[in-house]
């Protein structure tokens, strides 16, 4: 193979390695790699779904910084995601 087939397998590999880490979810990788294939059956289940709202947030944000805001929004989605694990959500 040529450098330039090289070069370009390494890209696509990492283009591959990209799109799963920013666009698959973490928990989707894990539990297709914790069961060794691809299920090639569907599963039908009941699922929760939560929303988080915040209370008044478009005045707070006014206040704070674009990295303030960050470090607010963060704060509440790792709280959120604690809760979910605690209790087996995804």
């Amino acid at each position: 193979m040529s450098e330039d087939n090289n070069t370009r397998s390494v890209n696509i590999d990492k283009l591959r390695q990209d799109i799963e880490r920013f666009y698959l979810p973490r928990q989707l990788v894990n539990a297709i790699t914790e069961i060794g294939a691809i299920p090639n059956d569907s599963e039908e289940a009941l699922v929760g779904i939560g929303f988080l709202d915040i209370a008044d947030y478009t005045f707070l944000s006014k206040f704070l910084s674009p990295n303030e805001n960050q470090t607010v929004l963060n704060g509440l989605y790792s709280a959120f995601n604690w809760v979910l694990n605690k209790h087996g959500g995804i």
